[in-house]
């Protein structure tokens, strides 16, 4: 179930950045530039906050895909003025569900080995008790938080340069922001 999700909301993002790509005329961006913005802002700062309130690791990754919605979102608003902004939103997608698909592959892996649900302290000595699977979820929340060196990493930094670009510096600075969560 949670695969065909993650699919319908990529592509859903998808046919948005089509329709705003290839069917919204260039004239028209600037009625809808800023409200994409504004709510790409308000998503990515909403998901964030919400996800860090959570105390279960599926609850953590479910609030944060909000936030990644936000980013994606980031890049559509930069679509009339940024030649990478389509390709970057499409980098990111593809990023986004890697990781998310490896991070919650690995909670589920976690959870049924014991029995249940987990909170984020059951993940205390991970490492000890599987130190492979420690260090898959490591870089899957690594790449999903946009550390270095990782997809999300790669993936965000176009995305913040697609929309700079595009003159929309503050919602990059929103977005900088909203990462180091």
């Amino acid at each position: 179930r949670r695969s065909s999700d993650l699919g319908a909301k990529v592509g859903g993002f998808a046919a948005m950045i089509r329709f705003f790509a290839l069917a919204v005329p260039d004239s028209a961006a600037s009625t809808w530039v800023l409200p994409v913005a504004i709510i790409a802002a308000i998503t990515m700062l909403l998901g964030n906050i919400v996800a860090i309130s959570q105390s279960t690791m599926k609850r953590v990754l479910a609030y944060s895909s909000i936030a990644h919605g936000g980013y994606i979102l980031m890049a559509v608003a930069a679509i009339p003025d940024s030649a990478e902004a389509i390709s970057s939103a499409l980098t990111y997608m593809m990023a986004y569900m890697f990781t998310n698909l490896g991070a919650f592959a690995i909670v589920m892996l976690v959870e049924n080995n014991q029995d249940g649900e987990t909170t984020i302290e059951d993940y205390k000595g991970l490492a000890k008790n599987n130190f492979v699977v420690a260090m898959v979820l490591a870089y899957f929340m690594f790449s999903l938080i946009g550390m270095p060196l990782t997809g999300g990493f790669i993936s965000k930094f176009a995305v913040f340069k697609a929309a700079i670009d595009a003159n929309l510096v503050w919602l990059t600075v929103l977005g900088v922001i909203a990462s180091a969560r």
